[in-house]
C-alpha cells in the first residue's frame, strides 16, 4: 500500500514538472535553461541585467567579510551581492564553486523553472490536505504556475519565489498535535530562513506566518506550550536575521539606509488591481488606469478564467455560512484570513486610490511608516491575499455538490478561458540566445581598459550616460576587464560615502589632478568639468562608442587602438575648442555705469592660477537680461583683463526679484590666469547689455596669480626687526593628512594693508622656513577696527605637504613685507605646530 502511494506520489509530481516545464517554455524558452547563455539577461536593458551584473561582479570579486560584500561593484563604496537582488543564496553557493563554471554563467533560467516547480508542488501538498481529485490537482497546477503575478514578476526572479508563501500556507494547514507541531513548525522556520537568503520582502511575509502559526497550535491546537509561542518564531526569525548579518544585509553602522524617505504610498496596491490588465495583459479587459505608474508593484490581474471562478467562491462560501458549513471547524483560519489581509491593508497604504483617484487617506502610526519607507515596494504585500483568493476559491469550488464532471468540464474551461485571456502575458518575451554582444565595441574597450586598476564614470553612479541603461554595457566591458566600476544599480546605497567620493572626484578635478591609475568614462556634455586638465594638457582623450574616456598622459599604455580620424578630428576640435574659450582680453576701464550690478558670488576657488566661480548677477536697472553677457573682470593698477562665462539659466533669480525675465543671470567659469602679471587683482562683475554697453561692480574678492596650492619653504637666517606693531590673528592650523592649512589675519597697525605681504614663519630649534601666503580680503578686520586704515588686505591661509618638514614643534611667525617702504616685520603667534 505505502509502495503504491509513493509510486503514485512520483506520478503526480512529475505531471507537474512536466506542466511547469511546459509553462516555463511558452513563457521564456527553453534556451534561458542553457547556463552559459546570458544573452537573454543582457539584451534586455531591464532588471535582469542588473541581476546578471551582481552575481558577476560578486563572483569577481575577492572573499571579503560580511560575505555578501563587494567593493568593485558600485566602486569604491561597494555594495552587497544582496542589494542587486542576485538571489544571494545561489549568488553565495555558486561563488563557492567558481573556479568550476564557465566564464559566463548564469542560474537565473534554472531558479525561474523552480519556482514554478515549487509552486505547483506545494499548491499541490494543499489541495492533498483536504482530498482534492488527482485531476483538479493538475488543473490547479496549471493555473498556478501561470498565474499572471508570477508571469508579470519574471522580471524580478529572486520575486518568483511565491513558493514560499504557498509553502506557508501548507504548513499552516497541516493539523498538529503535541507529537508533529515542533516538526512541522522547524519546516517553516527553513521556510523563513530560506526566503532571508533570497528576499527580504518575501522574508517579511513569511515571518508574518512563522508567527500566526504560533499562535494557530497554542490556541486552536493546545500543541505547543505559551512559552513556545514566542520562543519558536525567535529561534527561526534570528536565524534570517543572524544571516543577513554575516551576509552584510544588516549592517550596525548605518552605512547603508535602508529607509528610503518619506514614499510610503507611492508604491501601493490599487483597489482595481486584481481586475486591472493595464491593457495588455487581457484580451478583454482594458486598461483601468492607476495614480501612478509607480502601482505596478501591486500587479494582481487574476485573469478572467480565475476572476470568474473567485467571484462564484465567494457567493459559494456565503452560501456556505448561511448553511452552517462554515463552523467552528473552521476558526483556526481566522488568524490566517487576519494575516493575509494585513498585508493587504499595508499594500494599500494610507493612501486609498481607486483608478486615477486618491479616494482618501488617513494617518497611521509612525511604525507603519517607517516598515512603508523601508520596505516601499509596498503592493507587493498583497501576494499572500492574492494567494489566499486562488487556492481559497479552488478549494470552495470544488466542495460544490453537483456531478464531478461537470465540476471537471467548469474547472477546465474556465483554464482555457484563463489562458486564451493572458495569452499576450505569457507569450509577451522574445528572449535572445546565444553569445551576447553589446552596443559598444568590446575589444577596443577591453585593449582600452586594461591599463587601468580602476574604471571611474562621471559623474559617479549615473547610469545612463549616452544611451539609455548604458551601464549595463559599461559594466559589462569593465567585467571582462576584471576592473572595478563607479556605477550599478542598487536597491539601497551607501548615499554620505558616495556622496564623499563624488566630492573628492569634483575637487580632484578642479585641482587639475589625475591618478595614473585610474581612466574616467565621461560624455560630451559633462566634458567641461574636465577643462582644467585639458588646458593644462595633463591628460589623453579617446572617444568611443559615444563615450569619452580621459587618462593621464602620465600613464603609459600597454596595450591601445587605433582611432579613426573622424575621432581623432574631434578630440583636437573639442581641445582647441576648450583653448579658445579659456582665452581673456585686456579692456580700457571706460564702463557706462559702475556698482550698478545686483550679484551673488556662490561658488569661488582659487588654486595654482586656475579659478573657478559661479553665481549670479544682472543689472539692477533692467527688468529683462535675456540678451546679456555675463564677464568676470580682473583689475590691477588701471589695467582689466576681461574673461568670459557660461550662462547658467536661474528661473528662481526671476521669482525672488519679480521682474521681467532675469532667467539668464546665471554664470559659471573657470579662468586660468598663468599668463597675467604676477600680482593681485581685484575681482568684477562685468556685464555687457544687448546695446553693447558695460556694466561693473566691485566684488569682495581678491586674487593673487602666481600662487600655489601647495607652499614650498625657503630657508632663512634671521628675522626682520620689529620696528612697527602687528596685529593678527592666527586663527586655525588644521593638520590634515597629508598637509597642513594655516589661516588667519595680519595687519601693521596705523598703515594701509594694500601694498603689504604676507609671510609666514615655522622655527624649529636650529633653522627657520619662510613660505608665502595667499591674500583673502578681510573686510571685517577694517570694520573691526572703526578707522580710517584699510586692513581689507590682511587675510591669509596657505597650505603645505607635511612630508617637507622633519617631525617636530614648530614656533610660528608672521613676516609682513611693506613694498612701499621696503621694510619688513616680524611678530610671533602663541600657537605652536606638532609634526
Amino acid at each position: 500500500m505505502k509502495n503504491r502511494i509513493l509510486k503514485g506520489n512520483k506520478i503526480v509530481y512529475f505531471i507537474l514538472f512536466l506542466i511547469s516545464f511546459i509553462a516555463y517554455d511558452v513563457i521564456y524558452g527553453l534556451e534561458t535553461l542553457i547556463p552559459t547563455n546570458i544573452s537573454w539577461l543582457m539584451s534586455m536593458y531591464h532588471d535582469w541585467g542588473q541581476h546578471y551584473l551582481g552575481w558577476a561582479y560578486y563572483r569577481d570579486a575577492d572573499w571579503s567579510f560580511p560575505l555578501g560584500k563587494m567593493d568593485n561593484f558600485y566602486y569604491p563604496v561597494g555594495t552587497n551581492v544582496g542589494f542587486t537582488d542576485s538571489i544571494p543564496l545561489l549568488a553565495f553557493v555558486f561563488k563557492i564553486f567558481s573556479f568550476l563554471l564557465p566564464e559566463d554563467f548564469q542560474y537565473f533560467g534554472i531558479w525561474l523553472l523552480s519556482c514554478l516547480f515549487l509552486n505547483a508542488f506545494y499548491t499541490t501538498k494543499i489541495l492533498k490536505l483536504f482530498k482534492v481529485s488527482n485531476l483538479v490537482i493538475y488543473i490547479a497546477a496549471v493555473l498556478i504556475v501561470t498565474n499572471p503575478v508570477i508571469v508579470f514578476r519574471g522580471m524580478h526572479p529572486a520575486l518568483c519565489a511565491h513558493w514560499l508563501i504557498l509553502g506557508s500556507f501548507y504548513y499552516y494547514l497541516v493539523p498538529t498535535t503535541k507529537e508533529n507541531a515542533v516538526s512541522n513548525y522547524k519546516k517553516q522556520g527553513i521556510l523563513f530562513f530560506l526566503s532571508a537568503t533570497i528576499n527580504p520582502y518575501l522574508a517579511i511575509m513569511v515571518a508574518g506566518f512563522n508567527i500566526v502559526l504560533a499562535i494557530k497550535n497554542y490556541y486552536y491546537e493546545k500543541s505547543i506550550l505559551i512559552k513556545q509561542v514566542f520562543l519558536l518564531p525567535f529561534l527561526s526569525i534570528a536565524s534570517g536575521l543572524f544571516f543577513w548579518i554575516i551576509f552584510g544585509l544588516i549592517e550596525f553602522n548605518k552605512a547603508t539606509n535602508l529607509d528610503v524617505g518619506n514614499i510610503y504610498g507611492q508604491y501601493g496596491f490599487n483597489l482595481n488591481s486584481f481586475f486591472n490588465s493595464y491593457g495588455h495583459y487581457s484580451k478583454f479587459i482594458p486598461h483601468l488606469g492607476m495614480v501612478t505608474d509607480l502601482q505596478h508593484e501591486g500587479f494582481g490581474y487574476l485573469g478572467l478564467g480565475l476572476l470568474f471562478l473567485v467571484i462564484t467562491s465567494i457567493f459559494v462560501f456565503q452560501y456556505f455560512i448561511v448553511t452552517k458549513k462554515v463552523n467552528k471547524n473552521h476558526q483556526y483560519l481566522l488568524p490566517l484570513i487576519l494575516l493575509c489581509t494585513l498585508m493587504l491593508f499595508f499594500a494599500i497604504t494610507n493612501i486609498v486610490t481607486y483608478g486615477e483617484q486618491v479616494l482618501f487617506k488617513y494617518p497611521t502610526l509612525g511604525i507603519i511608516e517607517k516598515l512603508g519607507n523601508i520596505f516601499r515596494a509596498n503592493g507587493r504585500f498583497s501576494w499572500p491575499f492574492y494567494y489566499l483568493l486562488i487556492i481559497g476559491s479552488i478549494l470552495i469550488f470544488n466542495k460544490l455538490k453537483f456531478n464531478t464532471y461537470v465540476k471537471y468540464f467548469v474547472f477546465v474551461g474556465l483554464t482555457f478561458f484563463q489562458l486564451y485571456d493572458i495569452e499576450n502575458l505569457l507569450t509577451s518575451r522574445d528572449l535572445k540566445y546565444g553569445s551576447f554582444d553589446s552596443k559598444l565595441d568590446e575589444e577596443k574597450w577591453k585593449l582600452l581598459l586594461e591599463n587601468f586598476d580602476e574604471v571611474i564614470t562621471y559623474p559617479a553612479y549615473t547610469n545612463n550616460m549616452v544611451y539609455n541603461m548604458d551601464y549595463q554595457d559599461l559594466m559589462y566591458v569593465a567585467l571582462k576587464s576584471h576592473k572595478p566600476i563607479s556605477i550599478g544599480y542598487v536597491a539601497r546605497e551607501n548615499v554620505v560615502e558616495g556622496q564623499i567620493f563624488k566630492d573628492s572626484i569634483i575637487n580632484s578635478l578642479k585641482s587639475g589632478e589625475i591618478a595614473k591609475n585610474r581612466i574616467y568614462i565621461t560624455n560630451a556634455a559633462n566634458l567641461k568639468d574636465f577643462n582644467v586638465l585639458i588646458y593644462k594638457d595633463k591628460v589623453n582623450l579617446k572617444r568611443l562608442d559615444g563615450f569619452i574616456a580621459i587618462y593621464s598622459k602620465g600613464t603609459s599604455l600597454k596595450t591601445d587602438f587605433i582611432s579613426s580620424e573622424l575621432n581623432l578630428k574631434y578630440i583636437d576640435s573639442v581641445k582647441n575648442s576648450y583653448l579658445k574659450n579659456m582665452s581673456f582680453k585686456e579692456v580700457a576701464n571706460n564702463w557706462n555705469s559702475k556698482e550698478n550690478i545686483q550679484f551673488n558670488v556662490e561658488a569661488y576657488s582659487f588654486e595654482d592660477d586656475v579659478m573657478q566661480i559661479s553665481g549670479w548677477a544682472f543689472n539692477k536697472s533692467v527688468s529683462t537680461n535675456l540678451n546679456d553677457s555675463i564677464f568676470i573682470a580682473l583689475t590691477n593698477k588701471g589695467k582689466t583683463y576681461l574673461f568670459p562665462t557660461t550662462a547658467v539659466s536661474r528661473g528662481d533669480i526671476t521669482a525672488v526679484y519679480k521682474k521681467g525675465n532675469l532667467d539668464n543671470s546665471g554664470f559659471s567659469t573657470t579662468l586660468f590666469t598663468e599668463k597675467l602679471p604676477k600680482q593681485s587683482y581685484e575681482l568684477g562683475i562685468v556685464i555687457k547689455d544687448q546695446n553693447g554697453k558695460y556694466h561693473y561692480s566691485k566684488t569682495d574678492k581678491l586674487s593673487e596669480v602666481g600662487k600655489r596650492k601647495y607652499q614650498t619653504f625657503t630657508l632663512i637666517n634671521k628675522l626682520p626687526d620689529s620696528k612697527s606693531i602687528i596685529m593678527s590673528n592666527l586663527e586655525t592650523i588644521e593638520n590634515k593628512n597629508n598637509f597642513i592649512k594655516m589661516s588667519g589675519w595680519a595687519a601693521l597697525e596705523k598703515r594701509n594693508s594694500i601694498n603689504c605681504k604676507i609671510k609666514i614663519v615655522l622655527l624649529s630649534k636650529s633653522k627657520m622656513y619662510l613660505y608665502d601666503t595667499n591674500l583673502v580680503t578681510r573686510n571685517d578686520v577694517t570694520l573691526a577696527n572703526e578707522n580710517k586704515y584699510n586692513y581689507d588686505y590682511s587675510g591669509f591661509e596657505f597650505k603645505f605637504l607635511t612630508k617637507e618638514l622633519p617631525k617636530g614643534e614648530y614656533r610660528v611667525g608672521v613676516i609682513i613685507e611693506d613694498t612701499n617702504e621696503k621694510s619688513s616685520h616680524y611678530k610671533q603667534f602663541e600657537k605652536k605646530l606638532t609634526l
